[in-house]
């Protein structure tokens, strides 16, 4: 099933209970958060889910309501969550964490572009995906905003220790990130190293 609301569509407020892939996209309406939450409640069965909300006006306070009901979803192997242009900072591992808890789940991308995000959220949210067990394919996209050369490092080297991971890509564009030696020693350094996993950065 396919729910959108962009300048005005309506967003279905029932989702069949058999549907596998979920997309909901409510870009421009930061109004409809509670409409989201009840479509991501009754979509018990998906197995792959893509929220975008972009410009919605969310903050910090908004995504436990929002990410709660994704938990819940047993039976998810892939999730897109596109959160990007919206005032998410700090404390994005206690959000995140939650999902670690999904059994199935391979593949995660996570776009929080254009937030104001620091390296100290970036550390912390890194250490928190160490922690997700049966991912095999990360997408994270942070492009503009308050990264350093220093959070884009602690991405790559926490990042590629999730355990059964075989592809990684950070995309940090459009930052702050002006000395990249760290970044590129510790890129050189993996390739040398036993670590089997295809690592993209896009700066």
């Amino acid at each position: 099933v396919s729910t959108q609301s962009t300048w005005g569509f309506q967003v279905v407020t029932e989702v069949p209970r058999s549907i596998r892939n979920v997309e909901v996209s409510v870009n421009h309406q930061p109004d409809h958060h509670l409409q989201v939450v009840g479509i991501l409640r009754q979509s018990i069965l998906a197995t792959s889910l893509n929220v975008s909300m972009r410009l919605c006006d969310i903050r910090n306070e908004i995504l436990p309501a929002l990410l709660k009901p994704i938990s819940e979803l047993l039976h998810l192997e892939r999730i897109t969550l596109d959160l990007s242009s919206n005032y998410i900072s700090c404390g994005l591992n206690e959000y995140i964490k939650v999902l670690g808890a999904l059994p199935k789940l391979e593949v995660l991308e996570l776009k929080l572009s254009n937030n104001p995000i620091e390296d100290d959220s970036l550390e912390e949210l890194s250490v928190t995906l160490q922690q997700f067990k049966s991912l095999k394919r990360l997408y994270v996209e942070f492009q503009n905003c308050r990264i350093t050369a220093k959070g884009a490092s602690l991405l790559v080297q926490n990042l590629q220790m999730i355990q059964f991971l075989n592809k990684l890509v950070i995309d940090v564009k459009y930052n702050a990130i002006q000395n990249l030696d760290n970044l590129q020693q510790l890129l050189e350094g993996r390739r040398k190293s036993l670590i089997k996993i295809n690592v993209i950065v896009r700066i």
